[in-house]
């Protein structure tokens, strides 16, 4: 299988480069420095907010490219060129070189949250948020095409190396291992917006064999959630964190993203949040 990878060498698309290039052809974008070479992948420095002129086919394009608030160039036009331009010319180029498939890797944050306890896929989108903003019109281009094009609404990360990722959940670790003071809000409230890398990738696999059409948009979380205080006390425990918690009572209704949809459509299962964290932390994937 032939794969273009765009915003290869960001912190999420270099992970999934490498993992795919052990049984596939990558060919994968960067923007400044070069990356590391990394078996059956080919760079190439594409500036995704002009048109994409490389003589390749690609069976398949995953689109990993963003702008957000971590990103070192985060302007009004960076957020445009990166979110919505860059999908324009990622979706002529899968018109030109015949791609078979769009695999778009969204965000949860495209939601307006703090009303609704329940998001799934037709929630209310937040309109106040240039991130949110940038990223549903990118989502809305792919989707208007005749191309088999998946939008992957995904929540907090935790990948290969925590030091590379900027991640809410990332940050928790961090402060409870260096024994921080730590304010939660909603302390009782079902929480499930984390997944781990490596269900990604299983993810991926299995939307790249799938042979009828998938094309929409889903969430991708775990089915279950865990209250967000027993979250916190297992790692604090993992840890032996001398960490204080301090509950904060507030009005703001603590989300519980649905993702029914797409365990649905691809008979799909992944463990509930609790099990995601401590695997990610007994397997110290990410320490």
């Amino acid at each position: 299988m032939n794969i273009l990878i765009t915003g290869g060498n960001g912190m999420i698309g270099v992970e999934i480069t490498n993992y795919l290039s052990k049984k596939n052809k990558v060919y994968s974008t960067y923007r400044n420095k070069k990356p590391k070479k990394i078996q059956n992948t080919i760079w190439k420095k594409i500036d995704l907010e002009h048109p994409i002129n490389w003589k390749i086919k690609p069976d398949i394009i995953i689109n990993c490219a963003v702008t957000s608030k971590f990103s070192k160039k985060n302007s009004i036009n960076d957020y445009v060129d990166s979110n919505i331009i860059a999908a324009k010319n990622i979706l002529d180029f899968a018109i030109k070189s015949k791609s078979k498939k769009i695999i778009n890797l969204s965000s949860i944050s495209v939601y307006k949250l703090g009303k609704k306890k329940l998001i799934n896929e037709n929630s209310e989108i937040e309109n106040q948020n240039i991130l949110s903003i940038t990223k549903h019109l990118g989502e809305q281009i792919l989707a208007e095409s005749n191309i088999d094009c998946i939008n992957l609404r995904l929540p907090a990360i935790l990948n290969l190396d925590l030091k590379k990722n900027h991640s809410w959940m990332n940050n928790l670790f961090f402060n409870i291992k260096k024994n921080k003071k730590i304010r939660i809000f909603n302390a009782n409230s079902k929480f499930n917006s984390v997944i781990h890398i490596n269900y990604i990738f299983e993810l991926l696999d299995k939307i790249i064999n799938k042979k009828e059409k998938l094309k929409g948009t889903f969430n991708f979380l775990p089915l279950r959630g865990e209250k967000l205080i027993d979250i916190i006390l297992y790692i604090k425990k993992f840890y032996r964190s001398r960490s204080k918690i301090e509950i904060v009572k507030s009005s703001f209704v603590s989300p519980y993203f649905s993702s029914k949809k797409i365990f649905s459509k691809l008979k799909f299962k992944i463990p509930g949040t609790l099990p995601i964290i401590k695997y990610s932390l007994t397997n110290k994937i990410i320490l």
